[in-house]
């Protein structure tokens, strides 16, 4: 059996990397979902790659829907057309659209596709978390930071999402925790409405 894996549950939940797994399992437990197997293919850009490792998996027969979580970093359009191809490739049902399943069951598991942050701008699962957090006290603090640092440093951070984000997390309790693990600590305000749209995607998986 290929990288000794199993398919334990009939839905299945595709993220970018280990952190995303921890959030999503996080989010998963909040929302009360239940009867998704959450993997990460390990980046972005070894979607297709796992793919082929999954359809191999006896028990992938079992599986009756995916959900695909990328982050759209510069472009959403393009990100969705990446995962499109990915699944073309290994004769996967293609959803034209951000949020539209395509497949048939019995015939084909459906597969529906979230582009990070809102299947509209560019960015990634920071973005749409410091949205979520924009009313946090902690918030004003980070961004004197930011703008310090701007100011201060010949070459600022390439990501400011995900340098706003470690300067948000180095503000809780325990600083060393990455995105994931703080989800699974509590640190994110799940129910704030800018988990919304990702929310009703995962219960419709």
């Amino acid at each position: 059996m290929p990288d000794d894996l199993n398919f334990v549950e009939s839905k299945l939940l595709l993220v970018e990397g280990r952190d995303e797994e921890n959030f999503f399992e996080a989010f998963l437990r909040y929302l009360g979902v239940s009867g998704i197997q959450v993997l990460n293919y390990r980046g972005k850009n070894n979607l297709g790659n796992r793919l082929e490792v999954y359809v191999d998996v006896p028990s992938f027969a079992q599986i009756q829907s995916i959900g695909i979580v990328r982050d759209a970093d510069g472009n959403a359009r393009s990100a969705l057309q990446s995962v499109q191809s990915s699944l073309r490739n290994f004769g996967l049902p293609v959803p034209q659209n951000f949020l539209e399943p395509a497949g048939d069951l019995p015939d084909s598991p459906r597969v529906a596709v979230f582009i990070m942050p809102d299947n509209a701008n560019p960015g990634a699962l920071e973005n749409l978390c410091l949205t979520a957090l924009a009313d946090d006290p902690a918030m004003g603090c980070v961004e004197d930071f930011m703008q310090c640092v701007q100011a201060a440093v010949a070459t600022p951070p390439a990501d400011a999402a995900k340098a706003r984000m470690h300067a948000f997390l180095a503000s809780r309790e325990d600083p060393e925790l990455r995105l994931g693990e703080a989800g699974q600590r509590g640190y994110l305000p799940w129910g704030n409405p800018a988990f919304d749209g990702l929310a009703q995607f995962l219960r419709t998986i």
